[in-house]
């Protein structure tokens, strides 16, 4: 038998070939009927949900290295006012001071946005943590640096370490 199949090339050719064409017309087949672009963004948007749900949902775990992971997966999940909410939350109140600056530099790239800035500047209020709240500052000043009086300000309310505000008014005067 084996020799019958090896003596006949042009047998296999023609069954390689068939098997191709059956191959090229159930993908088509099975592809075509169906709307294939639709269903990928409706699975894109099905992860991006469960992202955000794996996110919030870690960032309330007791383990600091699972609220740790949630940050990590906030950057993928977007800037979803739930995932801000929470990162915000996180910044603000969680126990431990790793989790705190990882939350704060994933806020950083939102820091533009209003609400965002607002409030990063109300963490200043109860953070202890200088390390913490130098990540603050510089993700509110960013490029532009603080302006607007926020600086006068947060040195009136003595909220924030002296030698922070000192490095941010030389930074800002040198602008």
């Amino acid at each position: 038998r084996d020799r019958l199949w090896a003596a006949r090339p042009a047998w296999q050719a023609a069954f390689s070939a068939a098997l191709v064409v059956l191959g090229v017309l159930l993908g088509a087949g099975l592809r075509g009927g169906r709307g294939s672009g639709d269903e990928i963004d409706q699975l894109r948007a099905e992860v991006e949900t469960m992202s955000r749900a794996v996110t919030v949902s870690l960032l309330q775990h007791q383990s600091a290295s699972e609220r740790l992971r949630a940050v990590s997966w906030s950057r993928m999940a977007g800037g979803d006012n739930q995932v801000l909410t929470a990162l915000l939350d996180s910044a603000r109140s969680d126990p431990n001071v790793n989790v705190r600056l990882a939350a704060v530099d994933a806020l950083a790239s939102y820091a533009d946005q209003g609400a965002v800035r607002a409030s990063l500047i109300d963490t200043l209020a109860a953070e202890e943590s200088p390390i913490v709240q130098l990540a603050v500052l510089e993700a509110v000043a960013g490029e532009a640096g603080l302006g607007n009086g926020e600086l006068q300000r947060l040195k009136d309310a003595s909220q924030v370490d002296p030698t922070l505000l000192e490095y941010f008014t030389s930074q800002a005067e040198s602008l």
